[in-house]
């Protein structure tokens, strides 16, 4: 008998919430859950373990086989290991899971979505791991909300196109092992992109988060003080001002990939823009495509609300602390602004909301960007981590 291919989740929010459910229903495989939540984890999830909610169909689920929040219990024995946590905490998990990562065999590190330069994070990584095979995906396989701990979560949408990238330097059997596993895991097809740079640089939050903020409580908005009355949505109630801020950031964006592209020597096939890259993957729930604008306020898998906390006074303050502004603003958005001054493109609205985001930015975070390689992009996009292990000993679901 084969036996399960062993994967670990490390991140206990939305996203792992649902790959740890979903996952777990897979024949073949056995999935762990790290989370600095475990323990309330643990004690909250039924015997049926955590419900995954799709829009109108009864709730599945799926229970992990270890819940911990302790890394040796669940780093050593993964073949995979998928990284949920946001961008600007990934430094830190990574640091600790490193030491407990098997290496007797080749083990893939990868990411959802793997934004904010995760190949130059992990290349960081001392001392360096020859069986490490890198990899991640474009943004998510679902859009999930609604996390109550350890019990369910909400699936909002589900992406119809998976793109994920692999360390450069793999081995094309490693890599179509993983592709085919990937598709297995979350039941559709995959596309292998060249460059890391494709993800780092993909459409995504940094773009619509930044510009949603902006238009919001940025200068020119009517919420500059950051105050509001009621809760909000973020997609159903855009201003024209958001989509507008959104657009240009998008622009500017896919100005930055086609100049990376050119300094890489990869061909830009890849360079789609926002607009495409929603209707592309979410077409069957967007009830009026015409425009950007109308894209965004129909598309029924867009249902998250905008990060206001309750103030003693009454109403509601914008949370600057939030993770879509800490990682999608202060951090992605702050690095496609440090990637732009390598390549000499001009990038006018990321600097500018970048700049104000400093303005109002909680004052506990700081963005560190130690890790984007000092010679970058005058070296090639190399992996050190890519492996190249003796064949055998897969494990396949």
């Amino acid at each position: 008998m084969t036996a399960p291919l062993p994967i670990a989740i490390c991140g206990g929010g939305p996203i792992g919430h649902a790959c740890a459910a979903m996952l777990s229903q897979r024949p073949g495989v056995s999935v762990s859950l790290l989370s600095n939540k475990a323990s309330e984890i643990r004690r909250a999830m039924p015997i049926e373990g955590i419900a995954v909610q799709q829009m109108n169909d009864d709730p599945a689920h799926g229970r992990p086989a270890v819940i911990s929040s302790c890394a040796e219990e669940v780093i050593p024995s993964a073949n995979i290991v998928i990284l949920t946590v946001p961008a600007h905490i990934r430094g830190g998990l990574l640091q600790v899971i490193h030491q407990f990562i098997a290496d007797d065999r080749p083990v893939f590190l990868g990411a959802i979505p793997a934004n904010g330069g995760f190949d130059w994070l992990c290349q960081s990584l001392r001392p360096r791991r020859d069986n490490l095979i890198l990899w991640g995906m474009s943004g998510v396989p679902w859009t999930a909300r609604d996390v109550v701990l350890g019990q369910s979560v909400r699936l909002g949408g589900r992406r119809e196109r998976l793109e994920i990238a692999v360390g450069n330097g793999s081995e094309q059997s490693d890599v179509s092992w993983l592709s085919s596993t990937i598709s297995a895991l979350f039941d559709r097809p995959i596309r292998v992109v060249q460059s890391f740079i494709e993800l780092t640089l993909a459409p995504g939050n940094p773009v619509l988060h930044g510009g949603a903020i902006y238009g919001l409580i940025g200068p020119y908005s009517q919420h500059s003080d950051l105050l509001f009355d009621a809760p909000r949505f973020w997609w159903r109630e855009i201003s024209e001002l958001g989509a507008y801020f959104i657009a240009r950031l998008d622009l500017e964006r896919q100005q930055l990939l086609q100049a990376a592209h050119s300094h890489l020597g990869i061909s830009a096939d890849s360079s789609w823009s926002q607009y495409d890259e929603i209707v592309s993957s979410f077409w069957p729930m967007i009830d009026d495509a015409r425009t950007l604008f109308t894209v965004l306020r129909t598309n029924r898998a867009y249902q998250g609300k905008v990060p206001l906390t309750a103030i003693r006074d009454g109403g509601f303050r914008f949370d600057t602390g939030s993770r879509a502004f800490v990682e999608d603003i202060s951090f992605s958005l702050a690095l496609w602004v440090k990637i732009a001054g390598r390549l000499r493109t001009e990038v006018p609205y990321m600097a500018e909301i970048v700049d104000w985001s400093r303005s109002v930015a909680s004052p506990d975070f700081k963005a560190e960007f130690d890790f984007l390689p000092s010679d970058w992009p005058r070296s090639p996009l190399a992996n050190p981590h890519a492996a190249r292990p003796p064949k055998g000993g897969r494990r396949t679901v």
